[in-house]
């Protein structure tokens, strides 16, 4: 719980990346309380440097959902490129492996420049698409066989 701030700041400068070329999220203006919830409420995965966080991911609860699902995979902006993000990606599908699932999902951001060819090169596919109401993207969805 101590870390919440600085996760936040994560969060907060990776998102501002996709807000930048208009890709809006909640997310991009994500609090140190919000955080904290999301320590406490699920599993999250963190890459740190030096003692500073440089990338996270989670776990997200939907209890409701046939698949566990992947969410919030965020990179520090000055370190993408580095494999961080493939890293986290791999501890959470390892995570999602060791409970027992043998598929997992995400989803990623319709027409985003490269988020959803990246998610191709780690062995998802593309399972469908859910509509946004309140954002002018939608949401593919893409699962992946463990």
């Amino acid at each position: 719980m101590e870390d919440a701030s600085a996760l936040a700041d994560l969060y907060r400068r990776s998102y501002a990346e996709n807000e930048k070329i208009g890709f809006p999220s909640s997310v991009a203006d994500c609090d140190e309380e919000t955080v904290t919830r999301w320590i406490r409420d699920r599993t999250v995965f963190v890459a740190a440097h030096d003692g500073e966080f440089v990338g996270a991911v989670q776990m997200i609860p939907h209890l409701d959902r046939e698949l566990p699902e992947i969410g919030r995979l965020a990179v520090s902006p000055e370190w993408q490129e580095r494999g961080i993000g493939s890293a986290l990606l791999e501890s959470a599908e390892e995570h999602v492996k060791s409970d027992g699932w043998g598929t997992v999902r995400l989803r990623t951001l319709s027409d985003h420049p490269f988020l959803e060819d990246w998610y191709r090169r780690c062995g998802y596919e593309r399972t469908g698409v859910q509509s946004l109401d309140n954002r002018p993207y939608d949401a593919p969805l893409l699962e992946k066989e463990l």
